[in-house]
């Protein structure tokens, strides 16, 4: 009894997903031997690979972090009290005069 002979059969697909069939005949001064050989790839599985930059904003420099950190603010409040405060207030009360109208020919 021999041990007998290895072989590595290998192919290179042309097209994906397809199932393919072959006939092997292996064939010796003694003996000759038919296999079928049904060839299938392995099923795709895309690389996993860490990011090579970091997408993450510190927690004090993110915008709608660091509004929360402030103290609320009344805009409105606060240009009222302005002008209220500078006196501009009563050239805003004030009524509008009509500008004379410029003669612009010549």
């Amino acid at each position: 009894v021999s041990e007998g002979t290895n072989f590595v059969v290998s192919f290179s697909p042309k097209v994906y997903g397809k199932l393919y069939q072959a006939k092997l005949i292996v064939e010796t001064e003694e003996m000759q031997w038919s296999y079928q050989v049904l060839a299938d790839l392995p099923r795709y599985e895309p690389p996993r690979a860490a990011g090579k930059v970091d997408t993450w904003i510190p927690a004090e420099v993110d915008p709608d972090v660091y509004k929360t950190l402030l103290p609320p603010q009344n805009y409105m409040q606060q240009n009222l009290q302005s002008v209220r405060t500078s006196g501009a207030g009563s050239i805003l009360r004030s009524p509008m005069r009509a500008s004379p109208k410029r003669n612009t020919s010549l």
